[in-house]
């Protein structure tokens, strides 16, 4: 298929299912360190720094690319912190991801949505939800994720840190999280994507 290096199958390589492939050490490390200890005492000026840190990296990396390798698919090696099933995306799905979340977080502050883990919660469902759709495969989705960012920005300075800091939003790996620890994990998340960018440059034909 376009896209694939010449290591890949002709075919759509099977991988696993959404919320399969992360290590347990990789699991550790999320929930015995970045949580307690990097996310704990969280304010909005280190949060929206690592926010602005994330869509930078993106971003530098999105202009490596020529534009009609933009919608290209390659099959990569699994970076640390990435799913299986997220292996073989191009630079405009993985931006469609990061939008998905990005803009499911905007809008939680925007509205000042508070939640907790309920009994019928299933991680996986959550996971699924914002995986990239193949049919938005389009160089708009570059746009539409940076406009998520920059409502994560506005929405977050209209608000409080007291008001940040006491809203809960489930994540299928941490667990709950305020508001506050959301918009830095939103940073990470796309340093952690930047990083699978940097493959996809290298594995395109």
């Amino acid at each position: 298929m376009e896209g694939q290096t010449k290591a890949d199958q002709t075919s759509e390589p099977k991988l696993a299912l959404p919320g399969a492939g992360i290590s347990k050490l990789e699991m550790l490390f999320l929930n015995q360190v970045v949580k307690p200890f990097v996310m704990k005492r969280m304010d909005l000026k280190k949060a929206l720094l690592k926010l602005s840190e994330g869509r930078d990296k993106v971003s530098e990396l999105i202009h490596a690319f020529k534009q009609e390798d933009l919608t290209k698919r390659v099959l990569i090696k699994r970076p640390y912190f990435v799913e299986d099933s997220s292996r073989y995306w191009s630079a405009a799905m993985l931006c469609n991801h990061l939008g998905k979340v990005n803009g499911a977080l905007a809008k939680a502050i925007e509205s000042g949505f508070t939640a907790t883990f309920g009994p019928d919660f299933v991680p996986e469902d959550r996971l699924r939800a914002v995986k990239p759709d193949p049919e938005k495969n389009d160089i708009r989705e570059i746009e539409k994720f940076l406009q998520t960012v920059e409502r994560i920005r506005a929405a977050s300075e209209r608000e409080s840190e007291e008001s940040l800091g006491g809203r809960l939003i489930p994540h299928p790996w941490f667990g709950d999280l305020t508001h506050l620890q959301w918009i830095w994990f939103a940073g990470f998340h796309m340093q952690v994507h930047a990083r699978q960018l940097k493959q996809i440059v290298i594995g395109l034909p």
